[in-house]
């Protein structure tokens, strides 16, 4: 160790801020205020080069507590205006959003086209944005071509419109169109930008854009037409849908398991290694930024696995035989960019991983797990019924087939429309329920009761629709 003092701590400061470790860190900023305060060195040479730059960069002209290391700042040549509207072709005035810590979209050539590129690659919380003003009609729109290679889930192309996001996208997405509609006559502030998280990098983590434009009439139409378009119900839902699994009750007085998983949880036995999520989302949710992710690193934007009227995904639950924890913990977030309600669900693979974590929990909050003689939860009294196959025919009175037959199919949250194939049926798969079928619309020759409804049963089967021969 040290044999002579480092320092002399004159005026009494470490009394005054009282120090309970060595060493301790503090930042004073140029206006004499401790803005920063660390039981501990700085690990990196990084961390402390940005702490410092942002405390004399010219933006800093008061005093701000900082709660979290700030990111890198970008040192790169910046696009005129100019430029930056040429490389994406384009009337409309570019510039490089402001701020110290975005970093400027560089010029790039890419699929034979001039376009600009973000350039915060591998820059945890960087940020790369343009932006301009446009002065819209209603009814007119912003068109943007678009290409991406990044974390799907986490890192973002986000389109943004005075200050409210109105489109994002992640993952890998080759080069599309986007197109946003103006509601009234005004100014709007766009901005285009990639938007990262403070972790992983995967892909080329790079956005590329191109081509933006405003369009009416007949174009605009036929740009918004081109959007993509997701499954969504009345509300917003997320199931476990393994056939037989069992929703799990922990007796929790002391809310131990609500602060392991946050509230409200859902808990389920399943049996089996394999859990299965369905889930439905509002209109107010876009797809693309929602996000089904586990506690084992798995991620899924909900975009990218639309099954049916809704979304699908099926997650592994380590057993405590294979040496794991004997549970999964599976999280629906709805918005990945911000914060907000969230629903989680935890899946046990069965009896003993349900008993190691229930005994866990009791004895560290309110029970002696050697002499407890059962764990403190019980099951539910309803099994989930999981995917049934229903198979629609539609027949004339003569028994024949009926060939592109339009069929309603609802339950309490959603109605979905399937037509019947060249053999005149339909087969769903479907999580068990007692839907409501009714025929919407027949082909030319054909008549049908329009107040007929048929329910099916719960279990799944076989189900005639009749029409008549007009």
């Amino acid at each position: 160790g040290l044999t002579f003092p480092m320092g002399r701590d004159s005026v009494g400061i470490s009394a005054g801020i009282k120090l309970t470790g060595y060493p301790t860190t503090l930042l004073v900023d140029r206006f004499g205020t401790i803005v920063f305060f660390q039981i501990g060195s700085f690990d990196d040479e990084a961390t402390i080069l940005n702490m410092f730059e942002y405390l004399i960069c010219d933006e800093y002209t008061e005093s701000v507590i900082i709660d979290k290391t700030p990111p890198a700042m970008p040192h790169l040549d910046k696009l005129s205006d100019e430029a930056l509207s040429g490389a994406l072709d384009t009337d409309l005035v570019f510039t490089n959003a402001p701020g110290v810590y975005n970093w400027p979209m560089a010029q790039a050539d890419d699929d034979g086209r001039t376009v600009l590129v973000s350039t915060n690659q591998g820059m945890g919380r960087g940020r790369s944005a343009v932006q301009t003003t446009v002065n819209a009609v209603a009814g007119e729109v912003f068109a943007i071509d678009l290409k991406l290679s990044s974390e799907a889930g986490y890192d973002f192309f986000t389109l943004t419109v005075n200050g409210e996001n109105v489109k994002v996208f992640s993952g890998e997405k080759e080069w599309s169109t986007f197109a946003y509609e103006f509601p009234a006559d005004g100014e709007y502030l766009i901005e285009l930008a990639y938007i990262k998280d403070e972790a992983t990098d995967t892909g080329d983590d790079t956005l590329w854009v191109d081509n933006a434009r405003i369009l009416s009439g007949d174009e605009a139409a036929a740009a918004l037409a081109a959007n993509p378009t997701y499954p969504t119900a009345a509300e917003t839902s997320f199931q476990i849908s393994n056939k037989g699994a069992t929703q799990i009750f922990f007796e929790d007085p002391y809310n131990v398991v609500y602060k392991i998983f946050g509230n409200p949880y859902e808990a389920y036995l399943i049996n089996g290694k394999e859990a299965s999520c369905t889930i439905t989302v509002s209109g107010d949710i876009d797809p693309d930024a929602a996000i089904c992710y586990d506690n084992q690193g798995n991620t899924y934007v909900l975009s990218s696995i639309i099954s049916g009227n809704g979304y699908s995904a099926t997650f592994t639950v380590p057993t405590i035989d294979d040496g794991g924890k004997g549970y999964v913990y599976v999280i629906l977030d709805p918005d990945a960019l911000n914060d907000g309600v969230t629903y989680p669900i935890v899946v046990f693979a069965d009896e003993a991983g349900l008993e190691k974590f229930a005994k866990s929990f009791a004895a560290g909050a309110w029970c002696d797990a050697e002499n407890l003689e059962s764990a403190p939860w019980y099951k539910g009294e309803e099994e989930v019924q999981g995917d049934v196959t229903y198979t629609l025919r539609c027949e004339d009175e003569n028994g024949e087939r009926v060939a592109g037959v339009t069929l309603q199919v609802c339950n309490d949250t959603t109605c979905s429309v399937y037509v019947t194939d060249a053999n005149g049926e339909c087969v769903l798969t479907l999580p068990a329920d007692n839907y409501e079928i009714h025929i919407l619309k027949a082909p030319e020759g054909y008549t049908f009761d329009s107040e007929a409804v048929v329910t099916a049963p719960i279990e799944g089967g076989e189900i005639t629709l009749p029409l008549t021969r007009a």
